[in-house]
């Protein structure tokens, strides 16, 4: 099994200092962070220090806008499908994508299953799969496997800890494990991520 590290574990350390923390400790590579400042030349970096790029995660804040019609519905929508197109550019296989945003949840709508059918669409675009992480609300991942499950490119990503912290009795990884494409294990020294 690869070991890979994400590589936004602090903004205290330059972002090259950080590729170079993780490829001296022994791992194989990393998954990526979509920060703004980053997002168009944090692929040569991790490159140059000849570690693979496991994945990159999505921005996830404000992820609700994708379900109701608001200002910012848009502006999420195309940052999402930036990040998928980038991916595509530079070969990585798969973008982790949240379905919500916090505890208060969204209405299901039609308007939210149009969006992420775009995302996936430009999924299938790119040859990058769009993998739903469990986090605080994972009734959604429901709504979107139920809805996309036929989809080759909608995967799973399971996290440890979003389990542990926000739904211990859901059991996801039973739910949903034969399109797992991705896991985040809680590491007693932090997060470790396959």
């Amino acid at each position: 099994m690869k070991r890979c590290m994400f590589a936004d574990f602090t903004f205290k350390i330059p972002f090259e200092e950080r590729i170079r923390l993780i490829k001296e400790n022994g791992f194989d590579g990393v998954m990526l962070g979509f920060s703004d400042g980053l997002k168009y030349t944090q692929c040569d970096i991790v490159r140059n220090f000849g570690l693979e790029i496991e994945n990159v995660h999505s921005q996830f804040d404000r992820m609700n806008a994708l379900w109701t019609i608001c200002p910012e519905s848009e502006y999420i929508l195309q940052r999402t499908l930036e990040c998928v197109r980038v991916c595509g550019e530079n070969g990585i296989k798969t973008m982790i994508c949240h379905p919500t945003d916090g505890l208060v949840p969204p209405e299901v709508s039609r308007f939210g299953i149009e969006n992420f059918a775009k995302i996936i669409q430009c999924g299938e675009e790119n040859s990058v799969d769009i993998a739903f992480e469990n986090i605080q609300l994972p009734q959604f991942l429901d709504v979107l496997f139920d809805r996309f499950e036929s989809h080759d490119n909608v995967k799973f990503c399971y996290d440890t800890g979003h389990e542990n912290c926000f739904s211990k009795h859901t059991d996801c990884l039973t739910k949903f494990g034969s399109k797992l494409a991705c896991l985040h294990i809680l590491h007693l020294s932090g997060l470790i991520r396959h």
